[in-house]
């Protein structure tokens, strides 16, 4: 396979950005693992090994650039029989072909990432119409909001590296603090760890739901979701780890033949299922995205050895 994963480091300066790998937060793992650093040139040093780490260890390519938009990384898991959920183009939508998605909907922008500009929960055509003033049409997917757990699987060198479970963001009673005050707390703590990655998008509507408002005061420990919707991007939050062994193999190969087929050395796979043990075709298992820039948290507080060894493929 073709990347920026070399020998010669001039030809790491061709690759067309750098993707910063968090090597400050690596230094014990690092250490640990006898890996030195050149930051000069970014590059991973083990023994004669030398690894860029720019552009988080992928190469710039047509089917790369297909996981930022939305509508292209359908054409590509089409081809390929990629489960996803169903959608269709905003601006295509008309009151015959929306007989064909099934509520509730979120409406998604053809190109982003981090949860940005998602408007989820829509639960009718009324409520549709509420949501879609304020939008560009042009920019806008709609899809089937499906239900079950959401996983993110971290892929590097062909090889998994983990799957975790994420939550939507929620805030735990204290049986003093009304909801609002609590989810002003949950958001300072979150922006400590990452000034970009808070709650930004809060359903009272899904509040409600639980029996709550914005100024109820929730008892002891009483945990309450502020959006179900999950996204790193908006406050979601990991819940843990799922043992690679608990997971069926033909889903552990769908995730591998996701990362071959959009020719990615690493990347991070979100994936919602009502079951992992069962094969997706019978669990309702869709594809959600393919982040071609995961973040570097869960290697850290997983196992940043395994990373390291898929890396220098030891």
């Amino acid at each position: 396979m073709s990347n920026c994963l070399g020998k010669d480091p001039v030809k790491f300066k061709s690759c067309p950005y750098a993707g910063e790998f968090e090597w400050k937060s690596f230094q014990p793992a690092l250490l640990e693992n006898n890996i030195k650093v050149d930051k000069i040139n970014k590059l991973l040093i083990s023994g004669n090994k030398k690894i860029s780490y720019m552009n988080h260890f992928n190469k710039e390519n047509k089917l790369t650039n297909y996981c930022r938009n939305k509508n292209l990384t359908k054409i590509v898991f089409d081809k390929y029989n990629i489960p996803y959920p169903k959608y269709e183009l905003l601006s295509n939508i008309n009151n015959n072909n929306i007989k064909y998605l099934n509520f509730p909907l979120i409406l998604k922008p053809i190109k982003g990432s981090r949860g940005q500009g998602m408007i989820g929960d829509i639960k009718d055509i009324k409520n549709l119409n509420e949501r879609i003033i304020s939008i560009n049409p042009n920019n806008y997917i709609l899809q089937e909001q499906k239900k079950g757990k959401t996983y993110r699987i971290l892929i590097l060198n062909n090889k998994i590296i983990y799957v975790k479970e994420s939550l939507p963001p929620f805030i735990i009673g204290n049986n003093k603090d009304p909801i609002h005050i609590l989810i002003k707390k949950l958001n300072d703590q979150l922006k400590l760890k990452n000034k970009d990655a808070y709650v930004k998008r809060i359903s009272y509507n899904y509040i409600r739901e639980q029996g709550y408002d914005k100024n109820s005061i929730p008892p002891y420990n009483k945990k309450i979701f502020i959006t179900n919707v999950i996204n790193l991007g908006n406050g979601a939050q990991d819940y843990n780890y799922i043992p690679i062994s608990n997971i069926h193999p033909v889903n552990l190969e769908l995730f591998l033949k996701v990362s071959k087929i959009f020719k990615l050395n690493f990347c991070g796979i979100d994936y919602i299922t009502n079951d992992l043990t069962i094969p997706y075709y019978f669990s309702d298992g869709n594809i959600l995205e393919v982040n071609t820039k995961p973040g570097f948290v869960g290697i850290l507080e997983n196992n940043p050895s395994s990373f390291f060894n898929a890396l220098f493929n030891k």
